[in-house]
Parts: C-alpha cells; sequence; structure tokens
C-alpha cells in the first residue's frame, strides 16, 4: 500500500471519529426535545440577547445568524461539520492526484467553502422572498386592523394567511404573545431574526404604537405603499445594472478557472510558481490581490443595489 493511500485512510478514519464525538457531545450536552420546543423553539432569550463585546463570540453570532438566515433547518454544528468533511473529501482526492502541500491545502480551503456558497445563495433567495412578501403582510395587517381587529389577532391572522418564511415568523410571534410577552419585546425579537429594513422598521412602528397609541391602519397602508416602491426601484435598478454584475461575475470567476486549466494541461507554466520561494510569494500576493478585488467589487454591486 503506497504512502498516500495510507495518508487518506488514516484522514479519513480521524475524520469520522471527530464527527462521531462532535455529535455524541450535542446530543449529550443539548436539551431534550420536548424543552427545546418550548423555549429554544420560541428564541425567548436567543434574540434579545445583545452583541458581543470580544471578536471570538461575535464571529460565533455572525456564524449563527448566517445559518439561521439561510433557512436550511441545520443548526450550526451540523453546518461546521459539514464543511469539514467538503472540505477533507476534497483534500484526500487531490493527495491521490496530485501530492503538493500548496495545492492540497487549496483544496480542502475550497473544499470547505462549497457549503458556505450554498447558504449565501440560499440566504440570499430567503431574505429577497422575505422583501417581497412584507408588503402583502402589510396590507393584510392594515385591512384587520380595519376590520377592527386587535393588534394581537391581526398578527396572528398574518401567521395564518401568509406564506413561509415571513408567514413562520408571524406564526411565531403569535406564540409569544400568547405567552404573554411585551409587543415590544416580540418585535424586537422580530427584527433581530430578519435584518431586512421594512421589517425592522414595521416593528419600531408596532412597538410604538402599543406604547403611546395613533391610527394603526393608515401607518401599515403608508408603510406597504413605501414597501412596495422600494421593490419596484430594487428591481429596476438590477435590471439596469445586470450587465455590470455579469461582468464582474465573469472576470472574477476568470483567475481560480486559468489557474486550474494551466495546473492541469500546461503545467509546465504553473511549475515555477510553486517549486520556488519567489513563486509562492508572488503566487500567495495574487491571491490576497485577487480576494480583495473580489470583495471590493462585491461591495460596490452591494451599494448600487441599495
Amino acid at each position: 500500500m503506497s504512502l498516500d493511500l495510507t495518508f487518506v485512510i488514516v484522514f479519513a478514519a480521524l475524520l469520522a471519529v471527530l464527527v462521531a464525538v462532535s455529535l455524541v457531545l450535542r446530543d449529550f450536552f443539548s436539551e431534550p426535545k420536548e424543552k427545546a420546543v418550548t423555549t429554544a423553539g420560541l428564541r425567548l432569550d436567543a434574540d434579545v440577547a445583545g452583541p458581543a463585546n470580544s471578536l471570538a463570540p461575535r464571529l460565533n453570532q455572525a456564524f449563527e445568524r448566517f445559518v439561521q438566515e439561510s433557512g436550511t433547518g441545520i443548526g450550526p454544528l451540523e453546518c461546521a461539520l459539514i464543511m469539514l468533511i467538503t472540505g477533507g473529501l476534497a483534500g484526500c482526492v487531490l493527495i491521490l492526484w496530485r501530492n503538493e502541500p500548496f495545492v492540497v491545502l487549496g483544496s480542502i480551503v475550497w473544499g470547505m467553502m462549497i457549503p458556505l456558497t450554498y447558504l449565501a445563495f440560499r440566504r440570499r433567495r430567503q431574505l429577497k422572498e422575505l422583501q417581497n412578501q412584507i408588503p402583502e403582510v402589510l396590507s393584510l395587517l392594515a385591512r384587520a386592523v380595519h376590520a377592527g381587529e386587535s393588534l394581537d389577532q391581526a398578527i396572528e391572522l398574518a401567521g395564518t394567511e401568509s406564506a413561509a418564511p415571513l408567514g413562520e415568523e408571524f406564526r411565531l410571534c403569535s406564540k409569544q404573545l400568547k405567552l404573554g410577552v411585551p409587543v415590544s419585546r416580540v418585535m424586537q425579537m422580530l427584527g433581530r431574526r430578519i435584518r431586512v429594513p421594512d421589517v425592522r422598521i414595521l416593528a419600531s412602528v408596532l412597538a410604538l404604537h402599543r406604547n403611546s397609541g395613533g391610527k394603526l391602519a393608515s401607518t401599515l397602508d403608508h408603510l406597504a405603499q413605501v414597501s412596495r416602491s422600494r421593490n419596484s426601484y430594487h428591481k429596476q435598478m438590477r435590471a439596469a445594472t445586470g450587465a455590470g454584475r455579469i461582468s464582474a461575475q465573469f472576470i472574477s470567476a476568470c483567475g481560480p478557472f486559468l489557474f486550474l486549466y494551466f495546473y492541469f494541461f500546461q503545467p509546465d507554466h504553473i511549475e515555477p510558481l510553486l517549486n520556488s520561494s519567489m513563486g509562492m510569494s508572488l503566487l500567495i500576493g495574487a491571491v490576497v490581490l485577487y480576494v480583495f478585488g473580489v470583495a471590493w467589487i462585491g461591495q460596490m454591486l452591494r451599494n448600487q443595489e441599495r
């Protein structure tokens, strides 16, 4: 048996043991299922917790929020395990093909990025669906208030009549209100769960109305019109900047594809970069500049869409 194959088998075995131990620890330290439904399922405590002060808890909260906003239903631990598995499998494949440390490390990072890319796609689609549902939900709340329903009954009606994912959030708000949670706290948790401007404005309006009163129905009608105008503007902006976004995506994808093409089909052009210290320095610098450029282009496109 070759050394590379032995290393792959040992690595796969260690990975399987690590996954098994992680699952056992999760089941051992997690709460019972029935209790989780009544407390963590309603998210009464986690949503009102403020941002952490140090870097590590902030990164942990950001990762948990990213996984939660994707709408896949998996937890942060399961996502981390999936990233570890995909990265390990990609590294094993590259070890059997080309036993070069830099390439194997790059394949591990690339394999770990696959689940994150999928979650980012799901998160973007989830937020887009939420934004498109907001005007109809606002109109439904306004009609319910016009018909004489109370705010609690209007929220329950919005959760019953609205489709997922926004309907699920309003059903959760209705359950929290029935448990006696104040409206201001429920709306605060809703704004923390859904980081969409219109939802945060709605949460502030409902919390302010419960405390000070006012013409809620007319306010909700106005918010619905503003939300429709915002969605129409975003669609027009995306149509106007479509060519620029496609060009930016094409330019961003050219670098990795060209490197893979030269590495697998014309390795003579890549070996000087991998076999010399100067070549490695130039390659690392190119990767850093490439990542910085892609992030810069992405930030410019996001600013145009706002």
